[in-house]
């Protein structure tokens, strides 16, 4: 037996598993502690060490959540140790082999835990890799950094290490990957016979290193569990990246959180504080700050992992993935099948009768709603049989069997890890014999895969095992492990699920669709884009104004773009309003949707809202109450708004943006030297994205106004461009003055764009000082920096009537910006845009929340007007 092994860095010595004819080296370090400067950093070189380094226990755990501490599944299947020891210094992996030599080349399993990206550890009892060790696999399971440890960004990572700037868990991984294709034949492993696999964020993981160009050739096959996920009634899903730049926005606010100004202060503090101040963050800002997580950061993700496997953009390995039957199961939320035929028009639009007609749909479950489905399932399917290109063979399986307990969990997400690593022994729950077959013929299934890429082969006793034949389109195959044992699938698709397949994968196929009309100004060319009008009867009409005289509708839809409306049907154009018809299916309500009339019950809304606010009631000033709901909610609003896109044949427009380019000589010389060229937006919620559709991940899924900038910057500046969103949604130009200097000075951009105003409510001299003193503090820090100022949109008319007033004098910032600009500070003109709208539309037919923000249509005003001041929109 190999008890010692060499590695690059020294020598370690294993201790006897169970089975003495297994050794396990627990506790190898493959990189360098992730501590101090090394902490959100990518892993760094390990230390040669002196003599043999003992490794026959565990390394601590990375810093997270203390296990063992509630009450939850989790808590009783194996986070049963509060005292298990944890660290920042982590970056250790494991070692079972029965390898009797070095030579033997055993083929290698290489493990990531799961976890959500937030928690988990190597030394969960589950894992156990002795008994798949006893069937001549090497296995390796790899410790990485996870939460904010693992997945912080932020802008200064970003500007002072570019080629790893996030996803530092996944680095971790890639790593260890890494190591083992260079030690482990050490321990008898063959490094060209390599499996990567995992569970839940482990699977997710595998897909994050499948996908990654570099990693293309370091394994030949790849196991990903429970991880596929996506949903057929909603868009994105589990999984999906975040944006390099709203991840760095997420890492500013929690740096706030700490206390702390910038990174180097942040890498001084204690990790177990940083821990539990993360935890409390996710607490504070739950639905609006997400947990750290893998973000698109062009360097190691370049792309929604799921969506590249389907693209064919992946290392070509053959693949087993499968789910459990009862995991993430996915509901239409509805209370009748009334209630169910209008959630299905809303969600499948032309579609729904189709839908529809399935008997499966009308299949409620009380708790849950109806036409329950694993998407799961659906997701792992439609990939595999639409997967573009050549590839390896594709295994489908269904974790089915019954699961004992008092708490009858059902096939619970990660239930099958007992069975797959064949450790039932080590849970608490009365498994029996025909439990313990099943796992041994799922774990040498597994075995099989891992040696050949191929599942198939005798069972322990000798027998066949069931044969488990690939997935493809033709022959939708699979294996289901049942109570009774393995039962082979061979072709039960159901036309159901396959109408809710092919949804999915159409919907990935789609990706983030670009349209021109979001970056198009409203003021030129002959047709405008989902112009907005909300639908709200007033004396006995529902009508709204067009912004521009029509010439043709091209298209009438509901806000989220799912239906279309058919003129005379369902509406009728007079002149220059938009009309609904008798029996329209347009939604439309009243003004009692949006206004209260007393007091009181403006307060019981507010004690009833899932999102709890620091103000109101807020009075309007026609002595009602404004409904505070949308906010964070705009779906409350933009459900009663539709989409118009039409020609005009002239459109008049005074408040047309000029390019202010001539203001700005520093950013046009840096341009004609073909950059790079470094932008930094600072502002509140507005520049933070509240609230367009693609920020809530709401259909139509309009980028938020920020983005649609910088895609025009990335397609009209012949250079590349560093962009960083800085701002913090609810804080006014006092705050800014403040943190200027961090936020936005520090990154020394050539261009600072500074959005403040819309919470500053003092009169335009004042605003205008506070302006001035902004510019000062950004170019104390960084003196070329040149300044595009954005004048702010306007808040609810309505809401003027004090202490909670929201309109008090932002409509004299606009002139109060002009007298700052000249050379190296120009202005984005948004509300003399918006000003000119407000003339001919109500304010609830441009607004996202019904207070201060804007929705779609609006939001696009602010990216079409700074693109003007920058020459980006010249016709």
């Amino acid at each position: 037996m190999i008890r010692e092994a060499r590695t690059e860095n020294g020598w370690v010595r294993g201790i006897e598993a169970a089975d003495p004819r297994i050794t396990a080296f627990r506790g190898i370090p493959f990189a360098a502690p992730p501590v101090g400067e090394n902490r959100w950093r990518a892993p760094q070189p390990c230390k040669d060490w002196e003599g043999v380094r003992d490794a026959s226990r565990f390394a601590p755990v990375s810093m997270q959540n203390i296990p063992g501490l509630g009450d939850d599944i989790y808590c009783r299947e194996w986070h049963v140790d509060p005292d298990i020891p944890m660290s920042e210094d982590c970056l250790y992996l494991n070692i079972w082999t029965g390898a009797g030599k070095e030579n033997e080349k055993l083929p290698v399993l290489v493990w990531f835990f799961g976890g959500g990206l937030q928690c988990g550890y190597t030394a969960e009892m589950e894992f156990d890799g002795e008994r798949l060790a006893r069937r001549g696999i090497v296995v390796v399971s790899v410790n990485y950094r996870v939460n904010v440890f693992g997945f912080l960004a932020h802008p200064q990572l970003t500007s002072q290490q570019p080629d790893a700037p996030a996803n530092f868990g996944s680095l971790d991984q890639q790593a260890g990957l890494r190591w083992v294709l260079r030690n482990i034949a050490a321990f008898g492993g063959d490094p060209e016979n390599v499996t990567i696999a995992g569970q839940s964020a482990g699977g997710g993981s595998v897909l994050s290193q499948m996908t990654c160009p570099d990693n293309f050739g370091m394994f030949q096959k790849a196991a990903i569990m429970s991880a596929m996920i996506r949903s057929p009634y909603e868009e994105g899903g589990v999984g999906v990246p975040q944006p390099l730049w709203e991840a760095e926005e997420n890492g500013q606010h929690f740096f706030g959180f700490l206390g702390v100004s910038c990174l180097e202060e942040a890498r001084k503090l204690d990790a177990a504080f940083i821990r539990d101040k993360y935890a409390e963050y996710l607490r504070t800002f739950s639905g609006m700050c997400p947990p750290m997580c893998t973000v698109l950061d062009d360097r190691f993700c370049v792309g929604d992992p799921m969506e590249l496997f389907l693209a064919g953009k992946h290392a070509d390995v053959a693949v087993m993935a499968g789910n459990t039957s009862d995991e993430f199961l996915n509901f239409i939320p509805a209370d009748s099948e009334e209630e169910l035929e209008e959630r299905a028009k809303e969600l499948f639009g032309e579609e729904a009768d189709t839908f529809l007609a399935f008997p499966e749909s009308r299949r409620r479950d009380e708790r849950r709603g109806y036409a329950g489905v694993s998407g799961t399932e659906c997701t792992i399917k439609g990939i595999f049989a639409n997967e573009k290109g050549e590839h390896g063979e594709r295994y489908y399986y269904r974790f089915d069997p019954d699961i004992p307990g008092w708490d009858q969990p059902g096939t619970f997400h990660s239930s099958d890890l007992w069975f797959f690593f064949e450790t039932l022994a080590k849970c608490w729950r009365p498994f029996v014999g025909h439990h313990y077959d099943l796992a041994r013929k799922m774990c040498t299934y597994w075995a099989n895969f891992i040696k050949t890429g191929n599942p198939n082969g005798l069972d322990a006793d000798g027998s066949a095992l069931e044969e488990w034949r690939p997935y493809t389109k033709e022959n939708p195959c699979g294996m289901a492990f049942e109570s009774a044992g393995p039962r082979a699938l061979d072709g039960e698709e159901t036309g159901f699920a396959s109408f809710l397949t092919d949804r999915i994968i159409r919907s990935m196929e789609r990706g983030k669709v670009w349209q021109d009309g979001w970056i198009c100004p409203i003021w030129q060319g002959d047709s405008v884009f989902r112009e907005t009008f909300a639908m709200v009867e007033e004396d006995g009409k529902v009508e709204a104004r067009f912004l521009f005289l029509p010439e043709k509708i091209l298209k009438v839809e509901s806000y989220d773009g799912q239906t279309v409306y058919e003129e005379g049907r369902d509406y009728r154009v007079e002149g220059d309003l938009l009309k609904l018809t008798a029996g329209s299916r347009i939604p439309h309500t009243g003004w009692n949707a949006f206004l209260y009339d007393t007091r009181r019950q403006a307060e019981e809304a507010l004690e009833r809202a899932e999102l709890r606010l620091d103000f109101g009631p807020v009075e309007a000033a026609d002595g009602r109450y404004l409904n505070l709901d949308p906010i964070g909610h705009p779906q409350l609003v933009t459900r009663w708004q539709t989409a118009v896109t039409y020609t005009t044949a002239e459109k008049r427009f005074a408040a047309v943006p000029k390019s202010c380019m001539d203001q700005l000589p520093l950013l046009g010389k840096r341009l004609a030297e073909g950059g790079p060229v470094r932008v930094v937006l600072f502002g509140d919620s507005i520049s933070c994205g509240f609230d367009s559709s693609g920020k809530y991940g709401q259909k139509p899924g309009q980028p938020v106004w920020a983005e649609l900038l910088l895609h025009q910057m990335k397609k009209k500046w012949n250079c590349s461009v560093v962009f960083h969103n800085t701002s913090l949604g609810g804080m006014d130009t006092e705050w800014a003055i403040e943190k200027a200097g961090e936020r936005a000075g520090r990154y020394h951009p050539d261009l600072a764009i500074l959005g403040f105003g819309m919470n500053d409510r003092c009169p335009g001299d004042e605003y205008r000082e506070k302006t001035r003193r902004l510019i000062e503090a950004v170019r104390r820090e960084s003196p070329e920096t040149e300044i595009l100022l954005i004048s702010t949109s306007l808040p609810n008319p309505l809401a003027a009537t004090a202490p909670m007033h929201f309109w008090a004098h932002q409509d004299e910032y606009s002139k109060a910006l002009e007298e700052l600009c000249g050379e190296g500070t120009a202005l984005a003109d948004v509300q003399k845009v918006h000003q000119e709208i407000a003339e001919r539309k109500r304010y609830i037919d441009v607004t996202g929340n019904w207070l201060n923000h804007p929705n779609d249509f609006l939001a696009r005003i602010y990216a079409q007007v700074a693109a003007s001041a920058l020459g980006l929109c010249e016709e």
